[in-house]
């Protein structure tokens, strides 16, 4: 008897242990998330699931005041925290990014007998972060329409009068209630009096994403869309099945002014070691890419990419991507965008076929990249008339194109279908034949970016995997992702492009996104120089640091022999990539660009500044007649980084440059670029303190300057 007493005590402690090593602590019927940083209070009481507190361990008021936690629709019928549930059990639960917490598994008790919904919390090291999921099952007798799930809901107590909200990927201040959309990944309700606020984080993809804040007053909210709001979710479930919502996650702060600090500090922090975004589990990023849509367009050649070849590799490129119009039909005499879906090499264009070119892509020691539509298709194709049912259908039961419905060439496969399997078959043939490092993937899959009547979007049809239109805006996303991932199972070193033309709004990015490709081509901007470079700089700006920056793909920058330069220096703030015509530019051109390559490239290799941006103090978004800046610094290893300054229009030509995240005990160089000629030398105290001068005597110019700890 005394060896089994013994045994249920030290059972005891470990089952104690083990819910304070994942972060809480569940006492009577009270349930206490804390990782040091953050504390979260769940009260069970009453048959309900009650957000009671929540806390930063630097201070001791409440964010939240008594709030229901999540809510949803069942059959048109509200359920949230508040109604009638059942308390199963409450697991301990961890993720591979760190992630440590609770599974809180419910069954409603009042309508839905057998219909379950766990919770699910991950916290994270050092970070006043909590993640969370909810988890359906439907083990109910019927078949259940799952709606309107907002995963978050929060009540606070400051009101609206003195509340900043910063929406629009959190650049942009707005006051009163408000309503977000797939613009808002990162949400920020800061309380002016108090000098705190919350940050709401969305990992629901493209147009799915809803985050509302104070619309009666009191109440936030991160989740999906509305039954009653453009590209409503949907989703069906049968008896015995279930479903994940995607994750939503709140990060509080304290003791600022400006808000939008916490943007480069602990939400950059958590999005690049705890999400699970490609580009963490890249071993190399692309320092230098070149494609060749502009000015080529389709126009290409084998004669033409060859030589293009030959200029990028001594320009130093590094990957090399040829854009559309490599593929055609020259017997029946039409452009590419009339031959989308089979994917057959013109022949006329490449009469070798695409193999001696990506031979000689890699000969020149570059990694070669190809354009593909995920999901379109030309009314001549083949594909298109073998399996006309594999295609997106209106609300007429008609073939439909959710990029351009005006457009009757070209189509638009259901990710939901079988179409699924066809086009990750044909990338991975491609991928397999000629070693492909990068595939740009293009064009609608759900909606699209220049259409504005939200009817034209989504998939009607029957016989796919969505039971019905609702259904179809989420799925169609979930298996693009799940064909993402499929392909760097193969190719785990493979860069995804997933423009944003397939997320399905202008220039929209978002972690649903981040998580399963590399990048995201942004733009396709054409101005001339250097407004063109400005507006690229103000793209990055207002994207990142909510979104890594080197997964912003900016185009259509072209190198050309007067600005390339400033071409290049505007690029380091994001992804660097490149067009034009580098066939015109002189020897000397080549060489400082090269010069320039290899200067990014060393500076990766020391400090690894494509995963970091942070905004500079005293430099606020690029405008004509202001300056702008941005830094990459390290701020894991503090080695340094990469820091550009850009003035634009101003009448001044002096600014002041300090840093932050530095060690402050150590010495650092300021190297200027492309030279590496040491510029000043400094404390990392004085650095961030004090900073250093840049003049700037030409409008229109920059200076880029390496951050260097030295020994």
């Amino acid at each position: 008897m005394k060896i089994i007493t013994t045994f249920i005590i030290f059972f005891l402690f470990f089952l104690q242990l083990t819910a304070q090593t994942n972060n809480y602590h569940l006492n009577d019927k009270k349930l206490v998330l804390n990782n040091g940083i953050v504390k979260k209070i769940i009260d069970f009481s009453d048959n309900k699931v009650t957000s009671l507190n929540l806390f930063l361990s630097s201070g001791e008021e409440s964010f939240i005041i008594k709030s229901p936690g999540f809510s949803f629709l069942l059959n048109g019928e509200e359920l949230s925290g508040f109604s009638q549930w059942k308390l199963l059990s409450v697991e301990s639960v961890s993720d591979s990014l760190e992630g440590s917490g609770v599974l809180i598994n419910l069954e409603n008790t009042d309508k839905y007998p057998g219909f379950k919904v766990s919770v699910k919390y991950l916290m994270y090291p050092n970070l006043p972060v909590i993640r969370k999921q909810l988890l359906f099952r439907n083990n109910s007798a019927n078949l259940v329409a799952l709606e309107s799930v907002d995963s978050g809901v929060l009540e606070v107590g400051f009101g609206v009068t003195h509340t900043w909200i910063l929406t629009n990927f959190a650049r942009q201040k707005q006051f009163g209630p408000y309503k977000g959309n797939w613009n808002d990944p990162a949400l920020i309700v800061h309380d002016v009096e108090k000098r705190r606020g919350l940050l709401l984080g969305n990992e629901a993809p493209g147009v799915m994403k809803r985050t509302t804040a104070l619309l009666d007053g009191k109440t936030l909210t991160t989740g999906l869309t509305h039954r009653d709001e453009d590209f409503a979710f949907r989703r069906w479930l049968d008896i015995g099945e279930q479903w994940e919502s995607p994750p939503v996650f709140t990060l509080a702060y304290n003791n600022t002014d400006e808000p939008a600090t916490i943007l480069s500090a602990n939400l950059s922090d958590y999005v690049r070691k705890h999400m699970g975004i490609r580009l963490a589990k890249l071993s190399t990023l692309p320092t230098f890419v070149y494609n060749t849509w502009v000015p080529f367009y389709d126009n290409i050649n084998e004669k033409l990419v060859l030589d293009l070849i030959d200029a990028a590799a001594d320009c130093g490129i590094k990957e090399f991507i040829i854009d559309a119009g490599w593929f055609g039909s020259p017997e029946k005499g039409l452009s590419w965008t009339s031959v989308l879906g089979d994917y057959y090499v013109d022949k006329k264009k490449f009469p070798n076929g695409l193999k001696p070119i990506f031979d000689r892509i890699k000969e020149k020691g570059m990694k070669p990249g190809l354009w593909l539509s995920l999901a379109s298709a030309s009314q001549v194709s083949d594909v298109l008339h073998n399996h006309p049912e594999w295609f997106v259908r209106n609300e007429y039961g008609k073939i439909a194109n959710l990029h351009n419905p005006s457009n009757r060439d070209l189509y638009t496969a259901c990710m939901a279908s079988g179409w699924y399997g066809y086009i990750r078959d044909k990338i991975l043939n491609l991928v397999d034949e000629f070693g492909l490092a990068y595939v740009k993937l293009d064009l609608s899959i759900v909606t699209g970016a220049y259409v504005y009547n939200n009817d034209q979007s989504g998939c009607y049809a029957h016989g796919h995997g969505h039971h019905d239109r609702p259904e179809s805006f989420m799925m169609m996303y979930e298996k693009a992702f799940e064909l993402f991932d499929e392909l760097h199972e193969r190719a785990p070193e493979l860069f995804i492009d997933c423009t944003f033309e397939t997320a399905g709004k202008l220039q929209l990015i978002d972690y649903a996104i981040v998580k399963h490709a590399e990048g995201d081509w942004l733009s396709n901007f054409q101005d001339p120089q250097p407004f063109n470079a400005l507006r690229v700089r103000n793209l990055a700006w207002n994207r990142a640091p909510v979104i890594p920056a080197t997964a912003l793909v900016i185009g259509n920058m072209r190198l050309e022999p007067l600005y390339h330069e400033l071409v290049i220096a505007s690029l380091t703030g994001s992804m660097p990539i490149v067009l034009g015509d580098l066939t015109k530019l002189s020897d000397a051109d080549k060489k400082q660009i090269k010069k320039w390559s290899v200067w990014m490239q060393e500076n990766q290799d020391r400090h690894n500044y494509l995963m970091f941006r942070q905004d500079v103090e005293g430099f606020g978004e690029p405008a004509v007649n202001n300056w702008d800046a941005f830094s990459r610094i390290n701020t894991d290893t503090k080695s340094g980084g990469i820091v550009g300054v850009f003035r634009n229009a101003s009448a001044d030509s002096e600014r002041k440059v300090r840093l932050h995240s530095l060690d402050k005990n150590a010495d650092y160089q300021i190297l200027k670029a492309p030279d590496n000629k040491v510029f000043e030398k400094m404390k990392g105290e004085d650095l961030m303190t004090k900073g250093f001068t840049v003049n700037i005597l030409e409008l229109n110019s920059f200076a880029i300057f390496e951050i260097n700890k030295t020994e």
